[in-house]
């Protein structure tokens, strides 16, 4: 139950917002009343069809808001998309010794933000667990801009995908597994703007690699509700 999402549910609710849950799985389309998509924290990797259709929403003008927690495995669909958006989810873990909240170095904490009207109004939140985003070249027409990272202190270690961790490894690999990048800032989430290739309109999308910040275990900290 910690890491659902009613907390947030009702928080947008509370701001005027109308929130149901649509299975994509099930549908053809996303409904076209939805002003936003809200991917919170999926579990299983989409199919083909899914990807589909939120290409086609986003080519469409609409609103999205992808948190990819570390254990999520992107379909290859959406996969592309993300990429064609700037970034690309790494399976990695930041590690913060310098920012970080209580005496958890992975529960990276996040006080100053790139400018944005998004991060105006927020101090200090924090991210457990959190995924690096890897820079790209975004396709053309598309605007990618950083909202948040870790401190220059921080390092990236990878972490085996969850069908690799049900294996036994071999000890080199798992050595290399465990050895840290250099420290240096993180990119941990970025709002993206434009138009994707088909696209009729312009659409807005924020990309977060960890979604337990938004979770009811979380939520009420700091200013992680913000």
């Amino acid at each position: 139950p910690g890491h659902g999402v009613g907390r947030m549910r009702r928080a947008l609710e509370a701001q005027g917002y109308e929130t149901r849950k649509i299975v994509l799985a099930t549908l053809t389309a996303v409904p076209a009343d939805c002003a936003l998509v809200i991917s919170a924290s999926p579990r299983t990797t989409f199919l083909p069809a899914e990807s589909a259709a939120l290409r086609q929403y986003l080519q469409q003008g609409g609103s999205a808001f992808f948190m990819f927690d570390l254990g999520f495995v992107l379909e290859p669909g959406l996969a592309s998309l993300v990429e064609e958006l700037g970034v690309r989810p790494e399976q990695k873990v930041v590690v913060d010794p310098l920012s970080h909240y209580s005496t958890d170095p992975e529960m990276v904490a996040v006080g100053g933000y790139d400018p944005h009207p998004i991060t105006k109004p927020l101090s200090m939140t924090f991210f457990p667990g959190v995924r690096p985003l890897m820079p790209l070249q975004p396709a053309a027409g598309i605007q990618p801009t950083g909202l948040l990272a870790s401190s220059r202190d921080s390092y990236a270690r990878s972490v085996p995908p969850v069908e690799s961790r049900q294996i036994r490894l071999q000890a080199a690999q798992a050595n290399r597994a465990q050895q840290p990048e250099a420290p240096g800032r993180r990119l941990l989430g970025v709002a993206v703007e434009g138009e994707l290739a088909g696209g009729s309109k312009p659409f807005r999308a924020v990309i977060i690699g960890d979604g337990d910040f938004a979770s009811n275990s979380f939520f009420p900290y700091m200013s992680n509700s913000d």
